[in-house]
């Protein structure tokens, strides 16, 4: 048999073999696909989901197989065995004959699961009947997973077996032999053996499987040995004529799983959620797997857990199939899905359903084929009969080679291996596949200025590994990220050039039309009009390779590193200048790249020098929602910048963003835009001319959650600032509408916007007035701190004349709780700055101003005061208060003759904080005039402040003075006690009781204090 007939013959056996599995497969309706493997957990896992049965031997049958043949083969033990047994004596590998042992009495699953397809092709290894063969293995545990916890505490069933036959003619005798070692021992430990004696006649030359196990082994266990041993039963013919072995063995750990084991291993299966197969007529069930081995005292040694998932194919699925009977069909049969998930399956399997008569629909009609998942379809390729070609791996050494031919073969090659990338299930064996990947890199970087096809296809291929993270090594391997950008570049470039062609032929057109022939006319134009549909053609088709070029550059930059060189080598300028494209789906991609690139500030700062803004408003309006969604979403990520947020104003994008407020799916990314614009002043007035105010309380009233959403009220506040804005909001009902919402849920932000409203004067801050009451009572029943002081700052905002303060003080018994939380410590300090700015409001009237005086109101905010003093806003607004009692006679004759309020001021007027230091003058020059000789006072304190060097120096004079007078010194000083007396400038009277030499270092608070506010 020449070597040809050979590899025909092996082909067809094997495809016999394949079709066999496949008809067995058919049999059942429905098909499951577990994705289930030992690359998917770990080692220790791998034995408690596999009932810890694994094939320890290595090379424990041959490589292949016969199908039919008359004739001994006789293989080389090197070639046969690899050299994993060690062998003493010799043996052969033969058929055997009809006189011979009779293979029918294996079992056809264990012919099959090792390659024979029936006992006639069965290749058996014969030992010699001169001497004993003598075979052995070493297996090391740890080399093949075995991790030590699982010999030393679980101690499972090692088990291993052969298939042995005799002559008809002739005895045999065979042995199987464990020895067990631990990590140092040269002996073993344990030794299990078992002998077989195989006589003439006797057994019929049947097969028969030889078992040896072990169990209850000593603790240690690193490496076992498995022994096979026969020869003839004492004939000492010439030949081969001892015991015949089946060249299939095996060597495991428990064969199955034992019931006094099985309180060793839990495994749990917690379902999932249910998905459709992106290619196939078939449900995904994901589901999670955790796996745990337990110790003798039922304490979890290790365990795993694994995200799996389970396909089931529906084969039958079909436009008339009954769609209820089939989804109970698959939730009666698998295991993984509930009962109650009965309707989610059926609506899945009503998509497929559709989604097959979409496709049929579509190969109808003979849609042009583009470059991608959705678009490209491969199997259009025809084979020299005019059928379809469909690609399968067992070609692809074909495949590699047309890339190696002219264009057209490399075209139809490339298309060829997409097809096979294109499914998942054969990404792995081409990843592995070291010449298929080189040879498509190659063909790329040579041959891609020649044809978009060719480049595409090749593209794509690799932009299939680069939507699993596990692949992205097979890219990087390549290069190919750098390619897909000079790839990139070279296209934007050659667009840009076609144009220019284009222009120029459009131009020459218009030239020639003027012409007063007919003939030039209709030629010119002609000519313009091929041109234009050879151009829309070509753009066509390079947006499908730009596409598929930025979709794999997209799936690799999720390594920021990566993400980084694309930063050095201009891939946000690439990226914006494809914004000029005009293919939505292209567009889509580009968008959603420069959203992600756009959260670091590098490239946000790329994309304001590149102009991206002004390219945003045709898409926000495009009739594509998903486009328009994603374009939002790179102007939220921009707005955070405020030279970017001007642009957007510039570029009119206000009024479109606030007419997509009404789109469900846009409103939250529009309200973060909007906000974002809020935040400016100049940009507040704009929303007047805007619907943006009728929408947005119109939202917050008729929304039927608890809270309002962040978004939407975060918009009200800030436009509540603006004056007019305020105004608009308080139109109608919507005032009244709106406190009794915050009322009602007790919202802290609602109320906080309020609360904008009454700070401005006029007419708004009145019509709170009606609403005095209940603020008054809110803020003793609430229980939101935070609510409790938005509704303080609405009552601190209404400074309106003839309010008759006195009374609400009294009907609400609101003294003795404000009283409770001055005290230092007891509230938080913005209730406390609240309070402080509600009795500021409330000393306007003369009324209420006496009552907090006999209140002993001012006591408790001198000494909050004291405790405060390093909180500016606070020290503020006390000394605001007293600014307002003093503009009552009354009130101001308790605040100077009963506290020591003035001192404090006076303490307080040179303070680094220049509002505080303007209150204190104000409050200081009322005092002054019905008080002089408080204004003495205050008169002296800016003397020595504004002279304290003169007076330091003069000070240090007199010292110097001193010393040298108790030293007996002649000398006269420099300086006299009359130039610097008090007489100099006032009256001695007014200063018997100062200090006249006091350091300025009294006279102001020593550290700074930073503002609040």
């Amino acid at each position: 048999m020449s070597i040809l007939q050979f590899r025909e013959f092996f082909s067809s056996y094997w495809e016999e073999v394949t079709k066999r599995i496949i008809r067995s497969w058919s049999e059942s309706e429905i098909h499951h696909k577990n994705e289930f493997t030992l690359k998917d957990f770990s080692t220790s896992t791998f034995y408690s989901m596999k009932n810890l049965r694994k094939n320890l031997l290595q090379d424990p049958q041959l490589i292949f197989a016969v199908k039919r043949f008359e004739f001994s083969v006789r293989l080389p033990r090197k070639v046969s065995l690899r050299q994993k047994w060690h062998s003493n004596g010799s043996f052969t590998f033969e058929i055997p004959s009809q006189e011979g042992a009779d293979a029918s009495s294996i079992p056809a699953h264990i012919l099959i699961r090792n390659g024979f397809g029936c006992a006639s092709q069965l290749i058996a290894m014969a030992t010699s009947s001169e001497n004993t063969l003598i075979q052995y293995q070493d297996i090391v545990l740890d080399k093949v997973g075995i991790f030590h916890e699982l010999m030393d505490k679980v101690k499972p069933k090692i088990v291993a077996e052969e298939w042995v036959g005799t002559r008809n003619d002739c005895g045999s005798v065979c042995r199987l032999t464990l020895e067990l070692f631990n990590e140092s021992s040269v002996e073993p430990i344990c030794i299990k053996s078992v002998k077989v004696r195989q006589g003439e006649n006797k057994t019929n030359g049947s097969w028969r499987k030889v078992t040896i196990s072990c169990k209850n082994y000593p603790s240690g266990i690193r490496r076992i040995r498995f022994i096979r041993s026969g020869r003839d039963d004492n004939r000492n013919w010439e030949g081969f004529y001892g015991a015949k072995r089946e060249v299939i063995v095996f060597g495991s750990l428990v064969k199955k799983m034992q019931s006094d084991d099985a309180r060793y291993l839990k495994r749990k299966v917690k379902a999932g959620r249910l998905d459709v197969h992106p290619t196939e007529q078939a449900l995904v069930v994901h589901y999670e797997l955790e796996a745990s081995i337990l110790g003798e005292g039922m304490s979890t040694v290790l365990s795993d857990k694994k995200e799996c998932q389970k396909i089931i194919r529906l084969k039958s699925l079909h436009s008339n199939t009954d769609i209820s009977a089939l989804a109970v069909e698959v939730v009666e049969k698998c295991s993984l899905i509930h009962r109650s998930k009965l309707p989610e399956v059926e609506q899945l399997i009503y998509y497929l359903q559709n989604r097959r008569k979409e496709a049929q629909t579509q190969s109808a009609k003979e849609r042009p084929q583009t470059a991608f998942a959705t678009e490209l379809n491969v199997s259009n390729l025809s084979s020299p009969d005019g059928t379809a070609e469909v690609a399968t791996l067992s070609k692809i050494e074909d495949y590699i080679d047309l890339l190696y031919e002219n264009i057209p073969e490399k075209i139809r090659g490339s298309a060829l291996i997409l097809q096979l990338a294109r499914n998942p299930d054969n990404l792995q064996e081409l990843s592995a596949n070291e010449r298929v990947l080189g040879a498509l890199a190659r063909v790329l970087r040579e041959d891609w200025k020649q044809s978009l096809d060719l480049s595409t296809n090749i593209v794509y291929v690799f932009f299939c590994f680069s939507t699993f993270s596990a692949f992205h090594s097979v890219i990087i391997q390549h290069k190919m990220g750098s390619l897909c950008m000079e790839l990139i570049d070279y296209e934007l470039r050659r667009h840009d050039q076609w144009t220019d062609e284009l222009e120029q032929r459009r131009r020459h057109s218009q030239s020639e039309a003027a012409s007063p022939s007919e003939e030039t006319k209709r030629k010119a134009l002609a000519d313009f009009e091929k041109s234009s549909r050879k151009f829309a053609l070509l753009t066509k088709k390079q947006d499908q390779l730009l596409r598929v070029a930025f979709y794999l550059l997209l799936n690799i930059a999720e390594d920021t590193r990566l993400e980084d060189k694309m930063r050095r080598k201009n891939i946000v300028g690439m990226l914006v200048k494809a914004l000029d494209r005009e293919n939505n789906d292209l567009l889509l991609l580009i968008v959603t790249f420069l959203k992600k690139l756009s959260v670091f500030r590098e490239n946000k700062d790329d994309m304001a020098d590149m102009n991206v803004v002004e390219k945003l408003p045709a898409l926000v309006t495009s009739t594509n929602t998903d486009l328009a969604h994603v374009a939002m979403k790179l102007l939220f990520n921009l707005s955070f910048d405020p030279e970017l947020r001007s642009r957007m104003v510039r570029v009119g994008l206000l009024p479109k963003l606030v007419h997509l407020l009404d789109n469900q799916k846009h409103r939250s990314v529009v309200l973060g835009i909007l906000y974002h614009l809020s935040m400016d002043d100049r940009v507040k007035s704009m929303f007047t001319y805007t619907d943006c105010i009728p929408l947005v309380l119109k939202m917050i009233i008729e929304c039927s959650e608890d809270k309002v959403p962040l978004e939407l009220v975060a918009v009200a506040i800030n436009l509540a600032l603006n004056k007019r804005n305020s105004q608009l909001m308080c139109e109608g009902t919507r005032l009244k509408t709106l406190m009794q919402r915050a009322f009602h849920f007790q919202d802290a932000l609602l109320m906080k916007c309020l609360r904008n409203i009454a700070q401005h004067p006029g007419q708004t801050k009145i019509l709170f007035v009606e609403f005095i009451g209940d603020l008054a009572q809110a803020i003793q029943a609430a229980e939101c701190e935070e609510f409790v002081v938005e509704c303080l700052g609405v009552m601190g905002n209404l400074a309106v004349e003839n309010m008759d303060w006195e009374r609400l003080m009294k009907e609400y018994k609101l003294i003795p709780w404000l009283r409770s939380h001055l005290v230092s410590g007891r509230s938080e300090d913005d209730l406390v700055l609240e309070i402080v700015v509600l009795l500021g409001t409330a000393a306007m009237d003369e009324a209420c101003a006496n009552l907090l005086c006999k209140a002993e109101v001012l006591q408790d905010l001198i000494e909050l005061l004291k405790a405060k003093q390093e909180d500016d806003e606070v020290v503020l607004q006390i000394i605001f208060v007293f600014f307002q009692l003093c503009k009552h006679p009354s009130s101001m004759d308790f605040l100077i003759q009963e506290t020591e309020a003035a001192a404090y001021l006076i303490d307080l007027m040179h303070d680094k904080n220049a509002e505080i230091r303007r209150v204190c003058d104000n409050t200081l020059d009322i005092i002054g005039t019905h008080f002089p000789e408080w204004a003495k006072r205050v008169q002296l304190e800016k003397f020595r402040f504004h002279n304290s060097q003169w007076l330091e120096m003069v000070k240090n004079q007199q010292t110097l003075d001193a010393a040298a007078a108790a030293e007996g010194d002649d000398q006269m000083p420099y300086y006299g006690d009359d130039i610097y007396g008090p007489s100099c400038l006032y009256q001695t009277d007014t200063m018997d009781d100062f200090d006249f030499a006091t350091s300025s270092e009294n006279s102001s608070r020593a550290s700074s204090r930073p503002r609040s506010r």
